[in-house]
């Protein structure tokens, strides 16, 4: 049996895909968990920020990511200053910014960025109309509105669309992040970073469910069992996982 699977390259400057448990720190998740994909999806079709939660459903659509490079991370430090009735507190000021004591509190936070990372996205639909609508866009190289990659000042870049068959069948190697409960350890070359990354939540933004996903970038992951996962190997030759 086999699938038609949408394929488009993601890359950028920077990105936040911030991990909900940090607070002062933000740090961020190497690829995008399927929570950010899903508000990728909903950008590049126009979809409003409660809508695309409503029109994708978690189930129906399945993701796969295949970390192609990034070039470390960085940490930055800012000041942030409140906004809460700024307006009314520093309207006799000519830049309230250059004076912002007792007129708004700081809050120094730092941020972790992904620097110049490239991924290989890989999507299976259930919806025909959305993944024809998808897909045209896509392919078109358009979008409604712009894309970030997890933060909404990191502009995100998309291309070399195509579309491939995902010939289900028993893999032994991923080339796409994997659930961590299918991998073998056993043999492991080159770095692999196991992360907990939300995959599902609720239309609401509650409840997230979280999983432990693999991710390599130096190799393809070795798999001892991808029954309960859509896997196989697309006609382009590539052995990807999706969940």
């Amino acid at each position: 049996m086999s699938k038609e699977i949408l394929s488009f390259r993601l890359w950028g400057d920077y990105a936040l895909y911030t991990k909900p448990w940090c607070n002062r720190e933000q740090q961020s998740y190497l690829i995008p968990p399927k929570t950010s994909l899903f508000g990728l999806i909903g950008s590049i079709l126009g979809y409003g920020k409660e809508e695309y939660l409503e029109e994708l459903g978690f189930d129906e659509i399945k993701t796969g990511i295949n970390l192609k490079s990034f070039g470390g991370k960085e940490l930055h430090g800012y000041n942030f200053m409140h906004g809460k009735n700024l307006d009314k507190k520093t309207k006799d000021l000519s830049n309230p910014y250059r004076n912002p004591s007792g007129k708004g509190a700081l809050s120094p936070t730092r941020l972790e960025f992904i620097r110049n990372p490239e991924y290989r996205i890989y999507l299976y639909l259930k919806d025909k109309k959305i993944k024809r609508e998808l897909g045209d866009f896509l392919r078109k190289n358009k979008c409604v509105f712009p894309p970030y990659l997890g933060q909404v000042n990191l502009f995100a870049n998309f291309g070399d669309f195509y579309k491939t068959e995902l010939n289900e069948k028993e893999v032994g190697y991923s080339e796409t992040a994997a659930p961590a409960e299918i991998i073998d350890g056993s043999e492991i070359e080159g770095k692999i970073y196991n992360e907990r990354l939300p995959v599902k939540m609720e239309e609401d933004r509650s409840s997230p469910k979280f999983k432990s996903i693999a991710i390599s970038k130096d190799s393809p992951l070795k798999i001892k069992d991808n029954s309960k996962y859509l896997s196989g190997e697309t006609t382009r030759g590539s052995q990807i996982v999706l969940f």
